[in-house]
């Protein structure tokens, strides 16, 4: 008997605690939860969304509390916990701009996330979907190809908008500065240490010519003097060793090169680029 009183206690404490409050609180507590979101108190604010959608029995609110909870997560860089959360929204979406504005956010944490295929993939069904709406998706293939590393391509999508001028002549700028690791490699097959000269590492690319000259002189100077067993060791051992170094000296410089001025110009559109940024 006791335990039966027991159970139903506890049963009306819970119905009590999901009992849906006045809608001028729910109201009140979901401008709260904007604005712990706007002071950036992400985790306040994380933490009062969740309290917003246990009361909100009527789920009224659940679109936009999950989609606050989930760019609180982007924020944090948790990309894996903000698409959760940007998933249940979607289930709670009202009309057509919600629906959008819950996809292109998807496409945002992807394009941070650096995931290029789930992205690009889904800039398409959104072009598919909204034709209406084809400059958007050009503009985020855009961001989409420069977090991608391929400018060239990056700058031909912000060439289809009248406005993304200043994008685009960013993008060839970049695309024009990037070093070719194909072409650095190539003439170091030609010419020791010239690929890491091309890549801007003198002093690198003079010492790597003057080791593949001394062994190789070496070498040819222990066969004249028929030592040819010096002369093999010396060409397999010391010359093939400084050749091949260099070989791939100049690629690691190149991609290293190109790495730094990745992350420069992303760093530099983040903090200065005031247009919409993923």
């Amino acid at each position: 008997m006791q335990l039966f009183f027991c159970l139903c206690v506890i049963y009306s404490a819970t119905i009590f605690a999901k009992e849906r409050l006045p809608d001028s609180i729910l109201t009140e507590q979901y401008i709260y939860c904007k604005q712990l979101h706007a002071e950036e108190k992400y985790f306040d604010a994380v933490t009062e969304a969740k309290r917003l959608i246990f009361f909100d029995s009527l789920k009224e609110y659940s679109f936009g509390a999950n989609s606050l909870i989930a760019d609180c997560y982007k924020q944090g860089g948790k990309f894996r916990e903000a698409l959760i959360f940007l998933g249940i929204a979607s289930k709670y979406v009202s009309n057509e701009e919600e629906k959008i504005t819950n996809k292109i956010e998807s496409i945002r944490i992807h394009i941070l996330n650096r995931s290029t295929s789930i992205a690009l993939r889904q800039v398409e069904e959104l072009k598919l979907a909204y034709t209406e709406r084809e400059a958007e998706s050009h503009y985020w293939k855009g961001w989409i190809y420069m977090f991608a590393d391929r400018w060239g391509d990056a700058a031909n999508m912000f060439a289809l908008i009248d406005t993304c001028e200043y994008l685009k002549k960013f993008c060839e700028d970049i695309d024009n500065k990037k070093y070719s690791v194909t072409f650095a490699k190539a003439i170091s097959y030609f010419l020791p240490g010239s690929g890491q000269v091309y890549s801007g590492e003198y002093i690198n690319g003079i010492l790597s010519l003057g080791w593949n000259i001394a062994s190789g002189y070496l070498s040819v100077e222990a066969f004249k003097e028929e030592r040819v067993f010096d002369g093999a060791a010396i060409l397999s051992l010391l010359w093939l060793r400084f050749y091949s170094g260099n070989i791939s000296n100049a690629e690691k410089f190149a991609k290293e090169k190109n790495s730094e001025l990745y992350n420069s110009a992303l760093n530099y559109l983040q903090l200065n680029f005031k247009g919409l940024k993923p």
